[in-house]
């Protein structure tokens, strides 16, 4: 075991022994009513993150978007095609269509069906390809990014007063995963695990690995500081 490890996991303990004097303590991380990890966020559209702004930090920031609408379709496809607004589908053809009169009645509209359309069929998967599936690749994106800022949102207006139960804001950096006697194998997520990642992304991960020298430093520091803490109230109980 290491020394970064055994400070953190003697910190844990001494973080439990307090907690079980007040409150029955979580060993998981909760999602009621809102949880967020950054890998699900890092590349997200219009999402920014560890921002320097005139001497102040910004932790996040992502802007109020507006869903977009899909590609128009061309007029052949119009009576054809049925476009989802979930991103995540994919267009339908419709195996008939009524052809409308000049004058407008439906009285006399005659039926076309798609087996007689080969040509519809081609446009149609012309279009998925060169301008449906584009679109939905970003736009399953954007979503995403206005879901969260939906949930941070909510989030806001239940810390401005709106819950029923007073809730409290914790931004966290880093993981540990800690399994105390009697309690299940927590899930364990490490940077490595996350694909999809770009060379520049994966540089940035790389410097934050290369930052544990600096933690365990600091870890050091900090217990000594607890100790001389410890020690002074000591003394103070024995005068």
């Amino acid at each position: 075991m290491n020394l970064a490890t055994d400070l953190t996991l003697k910190l844990l303990d001494y973080i439990k022994q307090l907690e079980t004097l007040r409150t029955k303590p979580a060993y998981a991380i909760p999602n009621d009513p809102f949880v967020l990890h950054e890998h699900e966020v890092f590349t997200l559209p219009e999402v920014r993150l560890d921002l320097q702004e005139e001497g102040e930090e910004v932790w996040l920031r992502l802007p109020r978007l507006a869903p977009s609408n899909a590609p128009a379709l061309i007029e052949p496809l119009q009576p054809w095609v049925v476009l989802p607004r979930d991103p995540s589908r994919t267009p339908e053809l419709k195996g008939e269509v009524l052809t409308t009169p000049t004058d407008g009645s439906s009285k006399n509209a005659a039926p076309r069906k798609l087996e007689d359309h080969q040509e519809i069929r081609s446009l149609f998967e012309w279009y998925v390809e060169h301008h449906w599936t584009p679109w939905a690749g970003a736009e399953i994106a954007r979503r995403q990014t206005i879901a969260t800022y939906d949930k941070l949102f909510k989030l806001h207006q239940a810390l401005a007063g709106g819950a029923d139960q007073p809730l409290e804001l914790v931004w966290g950096i880093g993981h540990a995963a800690w399994k105390p006697a009697g309690q299940a194998e927590p899930e364990r997520k490490r940077y490595k695990e996350h694909e999809g990642y770009d060379d520049e992304t994966r540089d940035v991960l790389d410097d934050l690995k290369g930052n544990i020298d600096e933690a365990q430093s600091l870890m050091a520091e900090y217990k000594e500081l607890r100790r001389a803490h410890e020690a002074k109230a000591v003394r103070k109980l024995q005068d």
